[in-house]
């Protein structure tokens, strides 16, 4: 929804930080801090139209990741078994988003399950990752053109967005469930789009762009 620019500022400081910290950063920290900053400048990019350049800020992610022997795999990923979950999970959805974008709904969906496998694991106890990894698989199997699983998903990103008011991601979902269900469900979901709205201006949200093409 904007401010890519003055991200990509901030990510690109991480990189510069941790490639002057030299021989005093301690190893794979250092590889796995270089790689989540990887990860933000690729979306940084994707947030601006860039999917391709986004696509190779993510494969050197990944080589990030080799380099400090610990390569997100599949599945639930722990520290001295893998990334850590946040830097795995992060990487999981940037990629689910690139193909999207670069029209390739299947790898979207792979990318997506990847990161629902750890949710189904546990393999990390933040609700918002928790409801961002069912957003983004939802997203996904839309794309893909199954809307039934991309409505079940989106009904429990959307409910488990409410329950622990995270608005923004509530009305992304409310976004969502109202483009993949109809009759009384989409008039539902198209209503709380207009709650949240109005949630976000009064909290100073109110840039035009949140509501472009949904009013």
């Amino acid at each position: 929804m904007g401010g890519h620019d003055r991200a990509a500022v901030y990510d690109g400081r991480a990189l510069a930080r941790i490639a002057g910290a030299g021989g005093g950063a301690r190893e794979p920290v250092a590889g796995h801090a270089a790689a989540d900053a990887w990860t933000g400048l690729a979306a940084d990019r994707l947030g601006r139209g860039d999917w391709r350049s986004a696509r190779r800020l993510l494969a050197r992610c990944r080589e990030q990741c080799a380099e400090s022997g610990r390569e997100p795999a599949r599945g639930t990923e722990t520290p001295g078994t893998g990334a850590p979950p946040r830097v795995a999970l992060r990487l999981h959805w940037v990629t689910a988003e690139t193909a999207m974008t670069a029209g390739a709904p299947e790898a979207a969906v792979a990318a997506a399950r990847a990161g629902l496998e750890m949710l189904e694991a546990g393999a990390f106890p933040s609700e918002r990752h928790r409801v961002k990894t069912l957003l983004v698989a939802a997203a996904a199997e839309a794309v893909a053109g199954r809307p039934g699983a991309a409505a079940a998903l989106a009904d429990r990103a959307h409910s488990a967005a409410r329950t622990a008011g995270l608005v923004p991601l509530r009305w992304a979902a409310a976004m969502l469930l109202a483009g993949v269900t109809e009759n009384a469900a989409a008039g539902a979901a198209a209503s709380d789009v207009h709650a949240c709205h109005g949630i976000l201006v009064a909290r100073g949200g109110g840039d035009p762009r949140l509501m472009r093409g949904y009013l």
